[in-house]
């Protein structure tokens, strides 16, 4: 016999209870505090490197080939630390926005959301 449950839109629909809703709420709210502090600090060592690249990319600006060496060394780049500074900035509304939208749904509901969200784990 297979123990294994099947995930996502293939797996057989439970049903929530009320109650396993206001616990998933709650979850999901300590979840979003407990990580605030560690987006906080990921937002600032970004900016860290973003100011301090920007400082170097201005030092050495009359000598591009100097620049190239530095970021090269380093692996940084302008544009990269935008895109994570957005990426970072998406995953903490996303998480906002599953908060907001779980406490006001139904169960179907529910579990239509975290099929998607398996599914984008695969």
């Amino acid at each position: 016999m297979d123990s294994t449950k099947k995930l996502g839109p293939e797996a057989e629909k439970v049903e929530m209870k009320p109650e396993r809703v206001s616990q998933l709420t709650v979850q999901l709210d300590a979840l979003q505090k407990r990580n605030r502090f560690i987006f906080w600090i990921c937002v600032i060592m970004i900016l860290v490197v973003f100011v301090l690249s920007l400082l170097v990319t201005l030092k050495f600006l009359e000598q591009p080939e100097t620049l190239k060496l530095i970021f090269g060394a380093t692996g940084v780049s302008i544009m990269g630390l935008i895109y994570y500074m957005n990426s970072l900035y998406k995953s903490v509304v996303s998480v906002e926005m599953l908060i907001a939208l779980v406490s006001q749904m139904d169960s179907q509901g529910i579990n239509t959301v975290l099929a998607v969200l398996l599914k984008k784990l695969e």
